[in-house]
């Protein structure tokens, strides 16, 4: 899982040109879009619904001369620190912008994904206040609830709790999960807890590690024997179990990665989240 804080919302202000980009998807399901910061144009973010606060490097903050201010608690499954804060210029998706974000600032190596060097990562700080769809076949994303010929079907119920989008996941005839839906996940993560292990076998894998702005955390790989996603089963999934991490509350079992499905919807005006399964 890639980084997660805490949220502090602000105001989009719609442009007047496309509401849709193409956006890149990395080889573990990241979305990377282009975005501006004030004068910085073609700045590569990646997407991270389940992060409540977007995320700009050192060398970002340093060519804009933004001086910190604030410090704020960052928590991801590996744990919680403090980082310094920055008041970022209007930054702009698709002619979406939205001015005075705050901004965490990470070292510049910490935003390295493989080959790829990346500016930031943009939280639901910016993705949590319209309706977007991500539509992973197509390589597209889209400040929109997207079309009805286009989302069929499966509707999750949702809410939003502490900035993250919570989807309800029935499980047949036990209890739903309660999932972040997030696009920063590389795989199905559970917080550790009787009702995940009744769900689960051991996998006979060695143990995973996640690599987060927190830190690095070992995992425990699991075999998920019947997955129920909206009308579609999933058997024998890989997933990950960890430690519930601090701000985590009881009722959240996990993430739920959102490449793994054709397009994803997130309805704001009618709390629910749409998948179209690949």
């Amino acid at each position: 899982m890639r980084g997660m804080a805490v949220v502090m919302a602000m105001a989009l202000v719609a442009g007047s040109e496309t509401t849709s980009v193409s956006f890149v998807l990395d080889t573990r399901g990241g979305v990377i879009v282009p975005v501006s910061v004030g004068a910085l144009q073609d700045l590569q973010f990646l997407l991270d619904t389940g992060a409540t606060r977007s995320v700009v490097s050192e060398a970002v903050a340093q060519q804009l001369a933004l001086p910190p201010v604030a410090r704020s608690e960052v928590v991801t499954p590996a744990g919680s620190s403090m980082r310094l804060a920055v008041a970022l210029p209007a930054i702009c998706l698709a002619a979406q912008c939205q001015d005075d974000v705050l901004a965490i600032v990470t070292s510049t190596n910490a935003l390295e994904i493989g080959p790829r060097q990346l500016d930031g990562i943009l939280g639901s700080d910016v993705l949590g206040r319209a309706d977007i769809t991500i539509d992973y076949k197509g390589r597209r994303f889209e400040w929109s609830s997207g079309n009805d010929a286009r989302r069929l079907e499966d509707r999750l119920m949702s809410s939003v709790e502490d900035g993250r989008t919570i989807v309800v996941v029935p499980q047949g005839a036990g209890p739903a999960l309660r999932l972040v839906a997030d696009t920063g996940a590389d795989s199905f993560v559970f917080f550790d807890s009787q009702r995940v292990r009744a769900l689960s076998t051991s996998s006979g894998v060695n143990r995973m590690t996640f690599n987060t702005l927190g830190g690095s955390l070992r995992a425990e790989p699991v075999l998920i024997p019947w997955l129920r996603i909206g009308g579609a089963t999933w058997m024998d999934e890989v997933a990950a179990i960890v430690p519930r991490p601090p701000g985590y509350p009881q009722t959240i079992d996990g993430l739920m990665p959102l490449h793994r499905f054709a397009s994803v919807s997130f309805r704001r005006s009618g709390s629910e989240v749409v998948i179209r399964h690949r």
